[in-house]
């Protein structure tokens, strides 16, 4: 054997160990997920991992060496960063509006969704989507190129007022526009009083839209959960929900495939024997006709029902001339580690 094959084989020998060694790794990213294992633990495994290889390396050591650095680069002890300052969570207001401006326009028709307002002391922004309406006959096919997005608004000027007469600056903000949608929020300055109770869309001094800043029926505060989900269940169900939106099973290609997360939680006894998950993600790749999943286990004769009933949906044909239906969905979450948040839509 020459010498080229022979550093061949070493390479690719080198390699395989260390693909083995990442996926370890990968494992230890799986039980973090699944809250079998701490992320301390993690950052400690990797580290190690990286001192064996470099006591292994005489490359990396000799290099060290020649740097006075060999006692600081093995043994070092891990230092973790401080967690981050917890800031003081403000005071969120969540008032769903649930109104539509239907924009008239010859060559850039569009509706205008304002769903939900999310208010602190010190910003306030309403969750919009506006939705453009371009003509059949391709009229407007220069302008589809720049795809939808508040720039297509017929007004010079655009502004709101409270039933007090205050008026407030409209900015529209952090949106991602495709040919036909654009999803974003509307920056209001300043922030609406809390005794305000409605506010105005005006366009070029023209009313366009009146919505309440106050809800009768004020959001409830989220409940516990009546039974307590497993984290590695929960995982699972996140896989499933993963494989449903997209239809691909296999998962990112950097990323562990269900079966590899269905083996690793049940060697460390994360899942007990006879739970059903397992067989019944085997059975949702089945019917989805998916592959790449890597799940061993038999298929299970029944999925749960929500699954189900997002299958049937998606397999169900779109009516024809459906409406466009928007509901505004909006609920204060409970703090997490001092920081409060809200999820408006």
């Amino acid at each position: 054997m020459g010498d080229e094959r022979a550093e061949t084989y070493l390479r690719v020998l080198a390699e395989s160990e260390l693909r083995r060694a990442g996926e370890r790794l990968r494992t230890a990213r799986i039980l973090v997920a699944a809250g079998v294992l701490d992320q301390e633990c993690l950052v400690a495994v990797a580290d190690e991992l990286y001192a064996a290889i470099k006591i292994r390396s005489r490359l990396r050591l000799n290099w060290d060496r020649r740097q006075g650095q060999m006692h600081r680069a093995i043994f070092t002890p891990m230092v973790l960063p401080p967690p981050p300052p917890r800031p003081v969570s403000p005071a969120l207001r969540v008032t769903p509006i649930g109104r539509a401006l239907e924009v008239a326009s010859d060559r850039t028709p569009s509706t205008l969704h304002l769903m939900s307002l999310v208010a602190t002391d010190t910003e306030a922004l309403i969750a919009v989507v506006m939705r453009m309406h371009w003509p059949p006959d391709g009229s407007s096919s220069d302008l589809e190129i720049i795809e939808a997005g508040p720039q297509h608004l017929p007004y010079d000027r655009l502004w709101a007022a409270d039933d007090e007469r205050t008026r407030y600056t409209v900015r529209f903000e952090a949106g991602q526009g495709e040919t036909a949608t654009w999803r974003g929020v509307i920056q209001l300055s300043p922030v609406p009083p809390r005794r305000a109770r409605w506010l105005d869309l005006i366009g070029d001094g023209t009313r366009l839209l009146r919505f309440p800043l106050r809800s009768d029926h004020p959001p409830a505060l989220p409940s516990a959960e009546a039974t307590a989900i497993p984290p590695a269940d929960r995982l699972l169900t996140v896989e499933a929900e993963r494989i449903l939106a997209t239809g691909d099973a296999a998962g990112p290609a950097e990323g562990p495939d269900p079966g590899e997360i269905i083996t690793v939680l049940t060697e460390v006894g994360a899942i007990a024997a006879g739970n059903p998950l397992p067989g019944q993600l085997a059975a949702l790749c089945q019917r989805l006709g998916a592959s790449g999943h890597g799940i061993t286990v038999p298929p299970a004769a029944d999925i749960p029902a929500e699954w189900a009933n997002l299958l049937a949906r998606r397999d169900a044909p779109a009516p024809a001339r459906a409406p466009e239906l928007f509901a505004p969905l909006a609920a204060v979450l409970p703090d997490v580690d001092g920081r409060g948040s809200a999820w408006p839509g």
